[in-house]
């Protein structure tokens, strides 16, 4: 089996092992649990004046940025 893949599961109705057992069973690559982004209203309100919502403060801002690094630090190989 290759590599795994990072997911990222949105919102509270993440279902990371069964995505997981969708990829092992069609795709034959593992998936690995990278992290969540909850649900914000910082994020629909950030989309309707289709500004970033990363450049907030909210719960969904500090959790990308802080997957951001936890990504930027693993060491990437094919």
């Amino acid at each position: 089996m290759k590599r795994g893949l990072r997911i990222l599961a949105v919102g509270h109705n993440h279902q990371p092992d069964f995505i997981r057992k969708v990829a092992i069973a069609y795709l034959q690559r593992d998936l690995v649990y990278a992290g969540m982004i909850p649900r914000d209203r910082a994020v629909a309100d950030a989309v309707r004046r289709r500004q970033p919502f990363a450049e907030g403060d909210g719960p969904a801002s500090q959790a990308l940025r802080t997957l951001a690094v936890k990504l930027k630090a693993e060491r990437w190989k094919e």
